[in-house]
């Protein structure tokens, strides 16, 4: 009786979270029919249902590079890949559309509607180093740039944020940081990783980084110099945190904190994780492009899938009576928990995506039958219909569990290795095969020792009938 408890809580907390994840208010402008839009307006679509943002660039390449036009460019296509796969656009298509001299590259990225957000991310070259505030001021534009005049290489850069009154902080800032006779440059060439992660502490999403072993050195002689004052953290010509060096940090690994939101910080990871682009990028065009798809043939092709998956509903309730509802029950949450975990992790749903989904749907329905068809087995060998379906499950969690995992490990692989809607069709399909198994072995299982004493009648039906018939 615990074990049922604890089952049936765990399904309504998931149920109730998918569900505020799928149906949560969200002000994103509808692109479906109304009907169809309310399952899918918090989810991220793709180019080929929604739509997103289409940026061409020319690569310039510095003449000190010797290497050819043809390979710089291949570099930048794959800096600019990895940078979008790290903040979650997993859709995104990048592509050289011309080579030589003139090379150029394509960036398509779904569901951005505003090409500003795929600046930040493609064009910047992501520079950042530890620099040395020599002056401070704080007001709307930029101190007169002759006040640093009488410093080499210092700079007035910006605060991130600014204040109510859209003033900011302004820093003369030096990238070579001096520790008594020594210029020190800490950059970004010397961060091995960054990636976003909670901050529990301060609240909100900061940055771990991990330093090489050279930059692990200079970050610890720059600390230990610079004690109890500011070491401001420069990106791109912007401060992004000045923070106070409490004491002298000699491990590999530091934080940048700043109460960013998730997006900010996963933006923020990408550009300093991918370094710096080996070009810079000049660009030529910026379009908001609409679905590859036609708006009618999306919604045709959802209805189609829905009325797909009905005649599956409609066949297992025929052929297998209130266990195949029971199955049909288990189906539905399962498609609950797909949408939601969409919703939540902010994932983009494209047709291949939608693949995905509707093949989780077969190993779901597959591992259902298993265990009815188990239990049948154990009415027959004389067992009484709550031992049978305690054995049923019991004995059905090998093979279902082994072919899932099977299938979860094909769609690890896929998404490692693979990009663009490869790694949407790997997440859906993992998603769904993780959400198939729980709602077969579980949520089925709460469902069928909730009507145990209506299977009683039915499933010893079935047995005799079976036995006549040999």
């Amino acid at each position: 009786m615990k074990a049922d408890r604890i089952r049936l809580f765990f399904v309504v907390v998931i149920l109730i979270v998918a569900l505020a994840g799928i149906f949560w208010p969200n002000k994103s402008e509808a692109f479906l029919d109304s009907s169809i839009n309310l399952f899918f307006q918090n989810i991220r679509l793709g180019l080929d249902i929604r739509g997103g943002t289409r940026l061409d660039y020319r690569v310039v390449v510095p003449n000190d590079i010797e290497r050819s036009a043809d390979e710089i460019a291949n570099e930048v296509v794959v800096v600019v890949r990895q940078r979008l796969d790290a903040a979650n656009y997993t859709e995104a298509v990048v592509s050289k559309i011309s080579g030589g001299e003139d090379s150029r590259i394509r960036v398509e990225i779904p569901g951005v509607d505003d090409p500003t957000i795929a600046e930040r991310l493609v064009g910047k070259k992501g520079q950042l180093y530890f620099g040395e505030i020599l002056e401070q001021q704080t007001g709307i534009e930029m101190p007169d740039k002759r006040i640093g005049i009488k410093y080499a290489n210092a700079v007035w850069v910006p605060s991130k944020d600014k204040t109510a009154s859209n003033e900011r902080t302004w820093y003369l800032v030096n990238p070579f940081v001096t520790v008594g006779s020594q210029k020190l440059y800490l950059g970004g060439s010397e961060i091995k990783n960054a990636k976003a992660s909670v901050d529990s502490q301060k609240g909100g999403f900061k940055i771990d980084m991990e330093f090489t072993s050279k930059g692990t050195e200079l970050f610890g002689k720059i600390t230990a110099a610079f004690v109890d004052q500011q070491l401001p953290i420069v990106l791109d010509d912007v401060v992004l945190v000045a923070p106070q060096v409490m004491s002298a940090i000699r491990s590999s690994s530091a934080e940048i904190s700043g109460r960013f939101t998730a997006q900010e910080a996963m933006e923020l990871a990408a550009l300093i994780k991918s370094g710096n682009l080996p070009a810079d990028l000049q660009k030529l065009e910026e379009r908001t492009l609409g679905p590859t798809l036609g708006r009618d043939i999306i919604t045709v092709s959802l209805i189609a899938g829905m009325f797909g998956l009905l005649i599956v509903l409609v066949y297992m309730v025929v052929f297998y009576g209130l266990c195949g509802l029971i199955a049909d029950l288990s189906l539905v949450y399962n498609t609950i928990i797909i949408l939601g975990a969409m919703a939540l992790g902010k994932f983009i749903l494209t047709l291949p995506g939608i693949g995905g989904i509707i093949l989780t749907f077969g190993t779901a329905i597959d591992g259902n039958i298993i265990i009815i068809e188990r239990i049948k087995e154990e009415i027959r060998s004389g067992k009484t219909i709550l031992n049978a379906i305690t054995a049923g499950y019991s004995k059905s969690f090998s093979a279902i569990f082994d072919a899932n995992i099977t299938s979860i490990l094909a769609g690890v692989v896929l998404y490692y290795l693979g990009t663009g809607t490869i790694k949407g069709f790997a997440t859906t399909l993992i998603i769904g095969i993780l959400g198939s198994m729980f709602a077969t072995l579980v949520v089925s299982r709460v469902l069928t020792d909730m009507f145990s004493s209506k299977l009683h009648f039915r499933m010893h039906k079935e047995v005799a009938k079976a036995g006549d018939m040999k």
